[in-house]
């Protein structure tokens, strides 16, 4: 997944993501593989930068089926730092499953 920073502003993510499935009427989070985890590091995206994020999805989701799912993850700019939940944003990106 790319993210590319279209602000004027310093964002921060990290490696953890969120896999959902649509079911016809609403977003469902998938279930994920309890025994692993992610490396908790920080990242900031400069204004006007990018970054790619390569992850196995199937080693954290093995059991995704046929279907229409989006993965997101969530940031947040530098500048709200320490951060309350209401400035924590999500970014997301479909694909399907055939």
């Amino acid at each position: 997944m790319e993210i590319f920073n279209n602000t004027n502003e310093v964002i921060g993510t990290g490696n953890a993501f969120v896999i959902e499935k649509w079911n016809g009427k609403s977003w469902i989070k998938e279930k994920y593989e309890t025994n692993r985890i992610f490396t908790d590091i920080g990242y900031d995206i400069l204004p006007q930068e990018s970054r790619i994020f390569e992850t196995d999805i199937l080693a954290y989701y093995p059991n995704l089926t046929k279907g229409k799912f989006r993965i997101y993850k969530t940031y947040s700019y530098n500048k709200d730092i320490p951060i309350t939940p209401d400035e924590v944003h999500k970014i997301y990106s479909e694909f399907s499953i055939e």
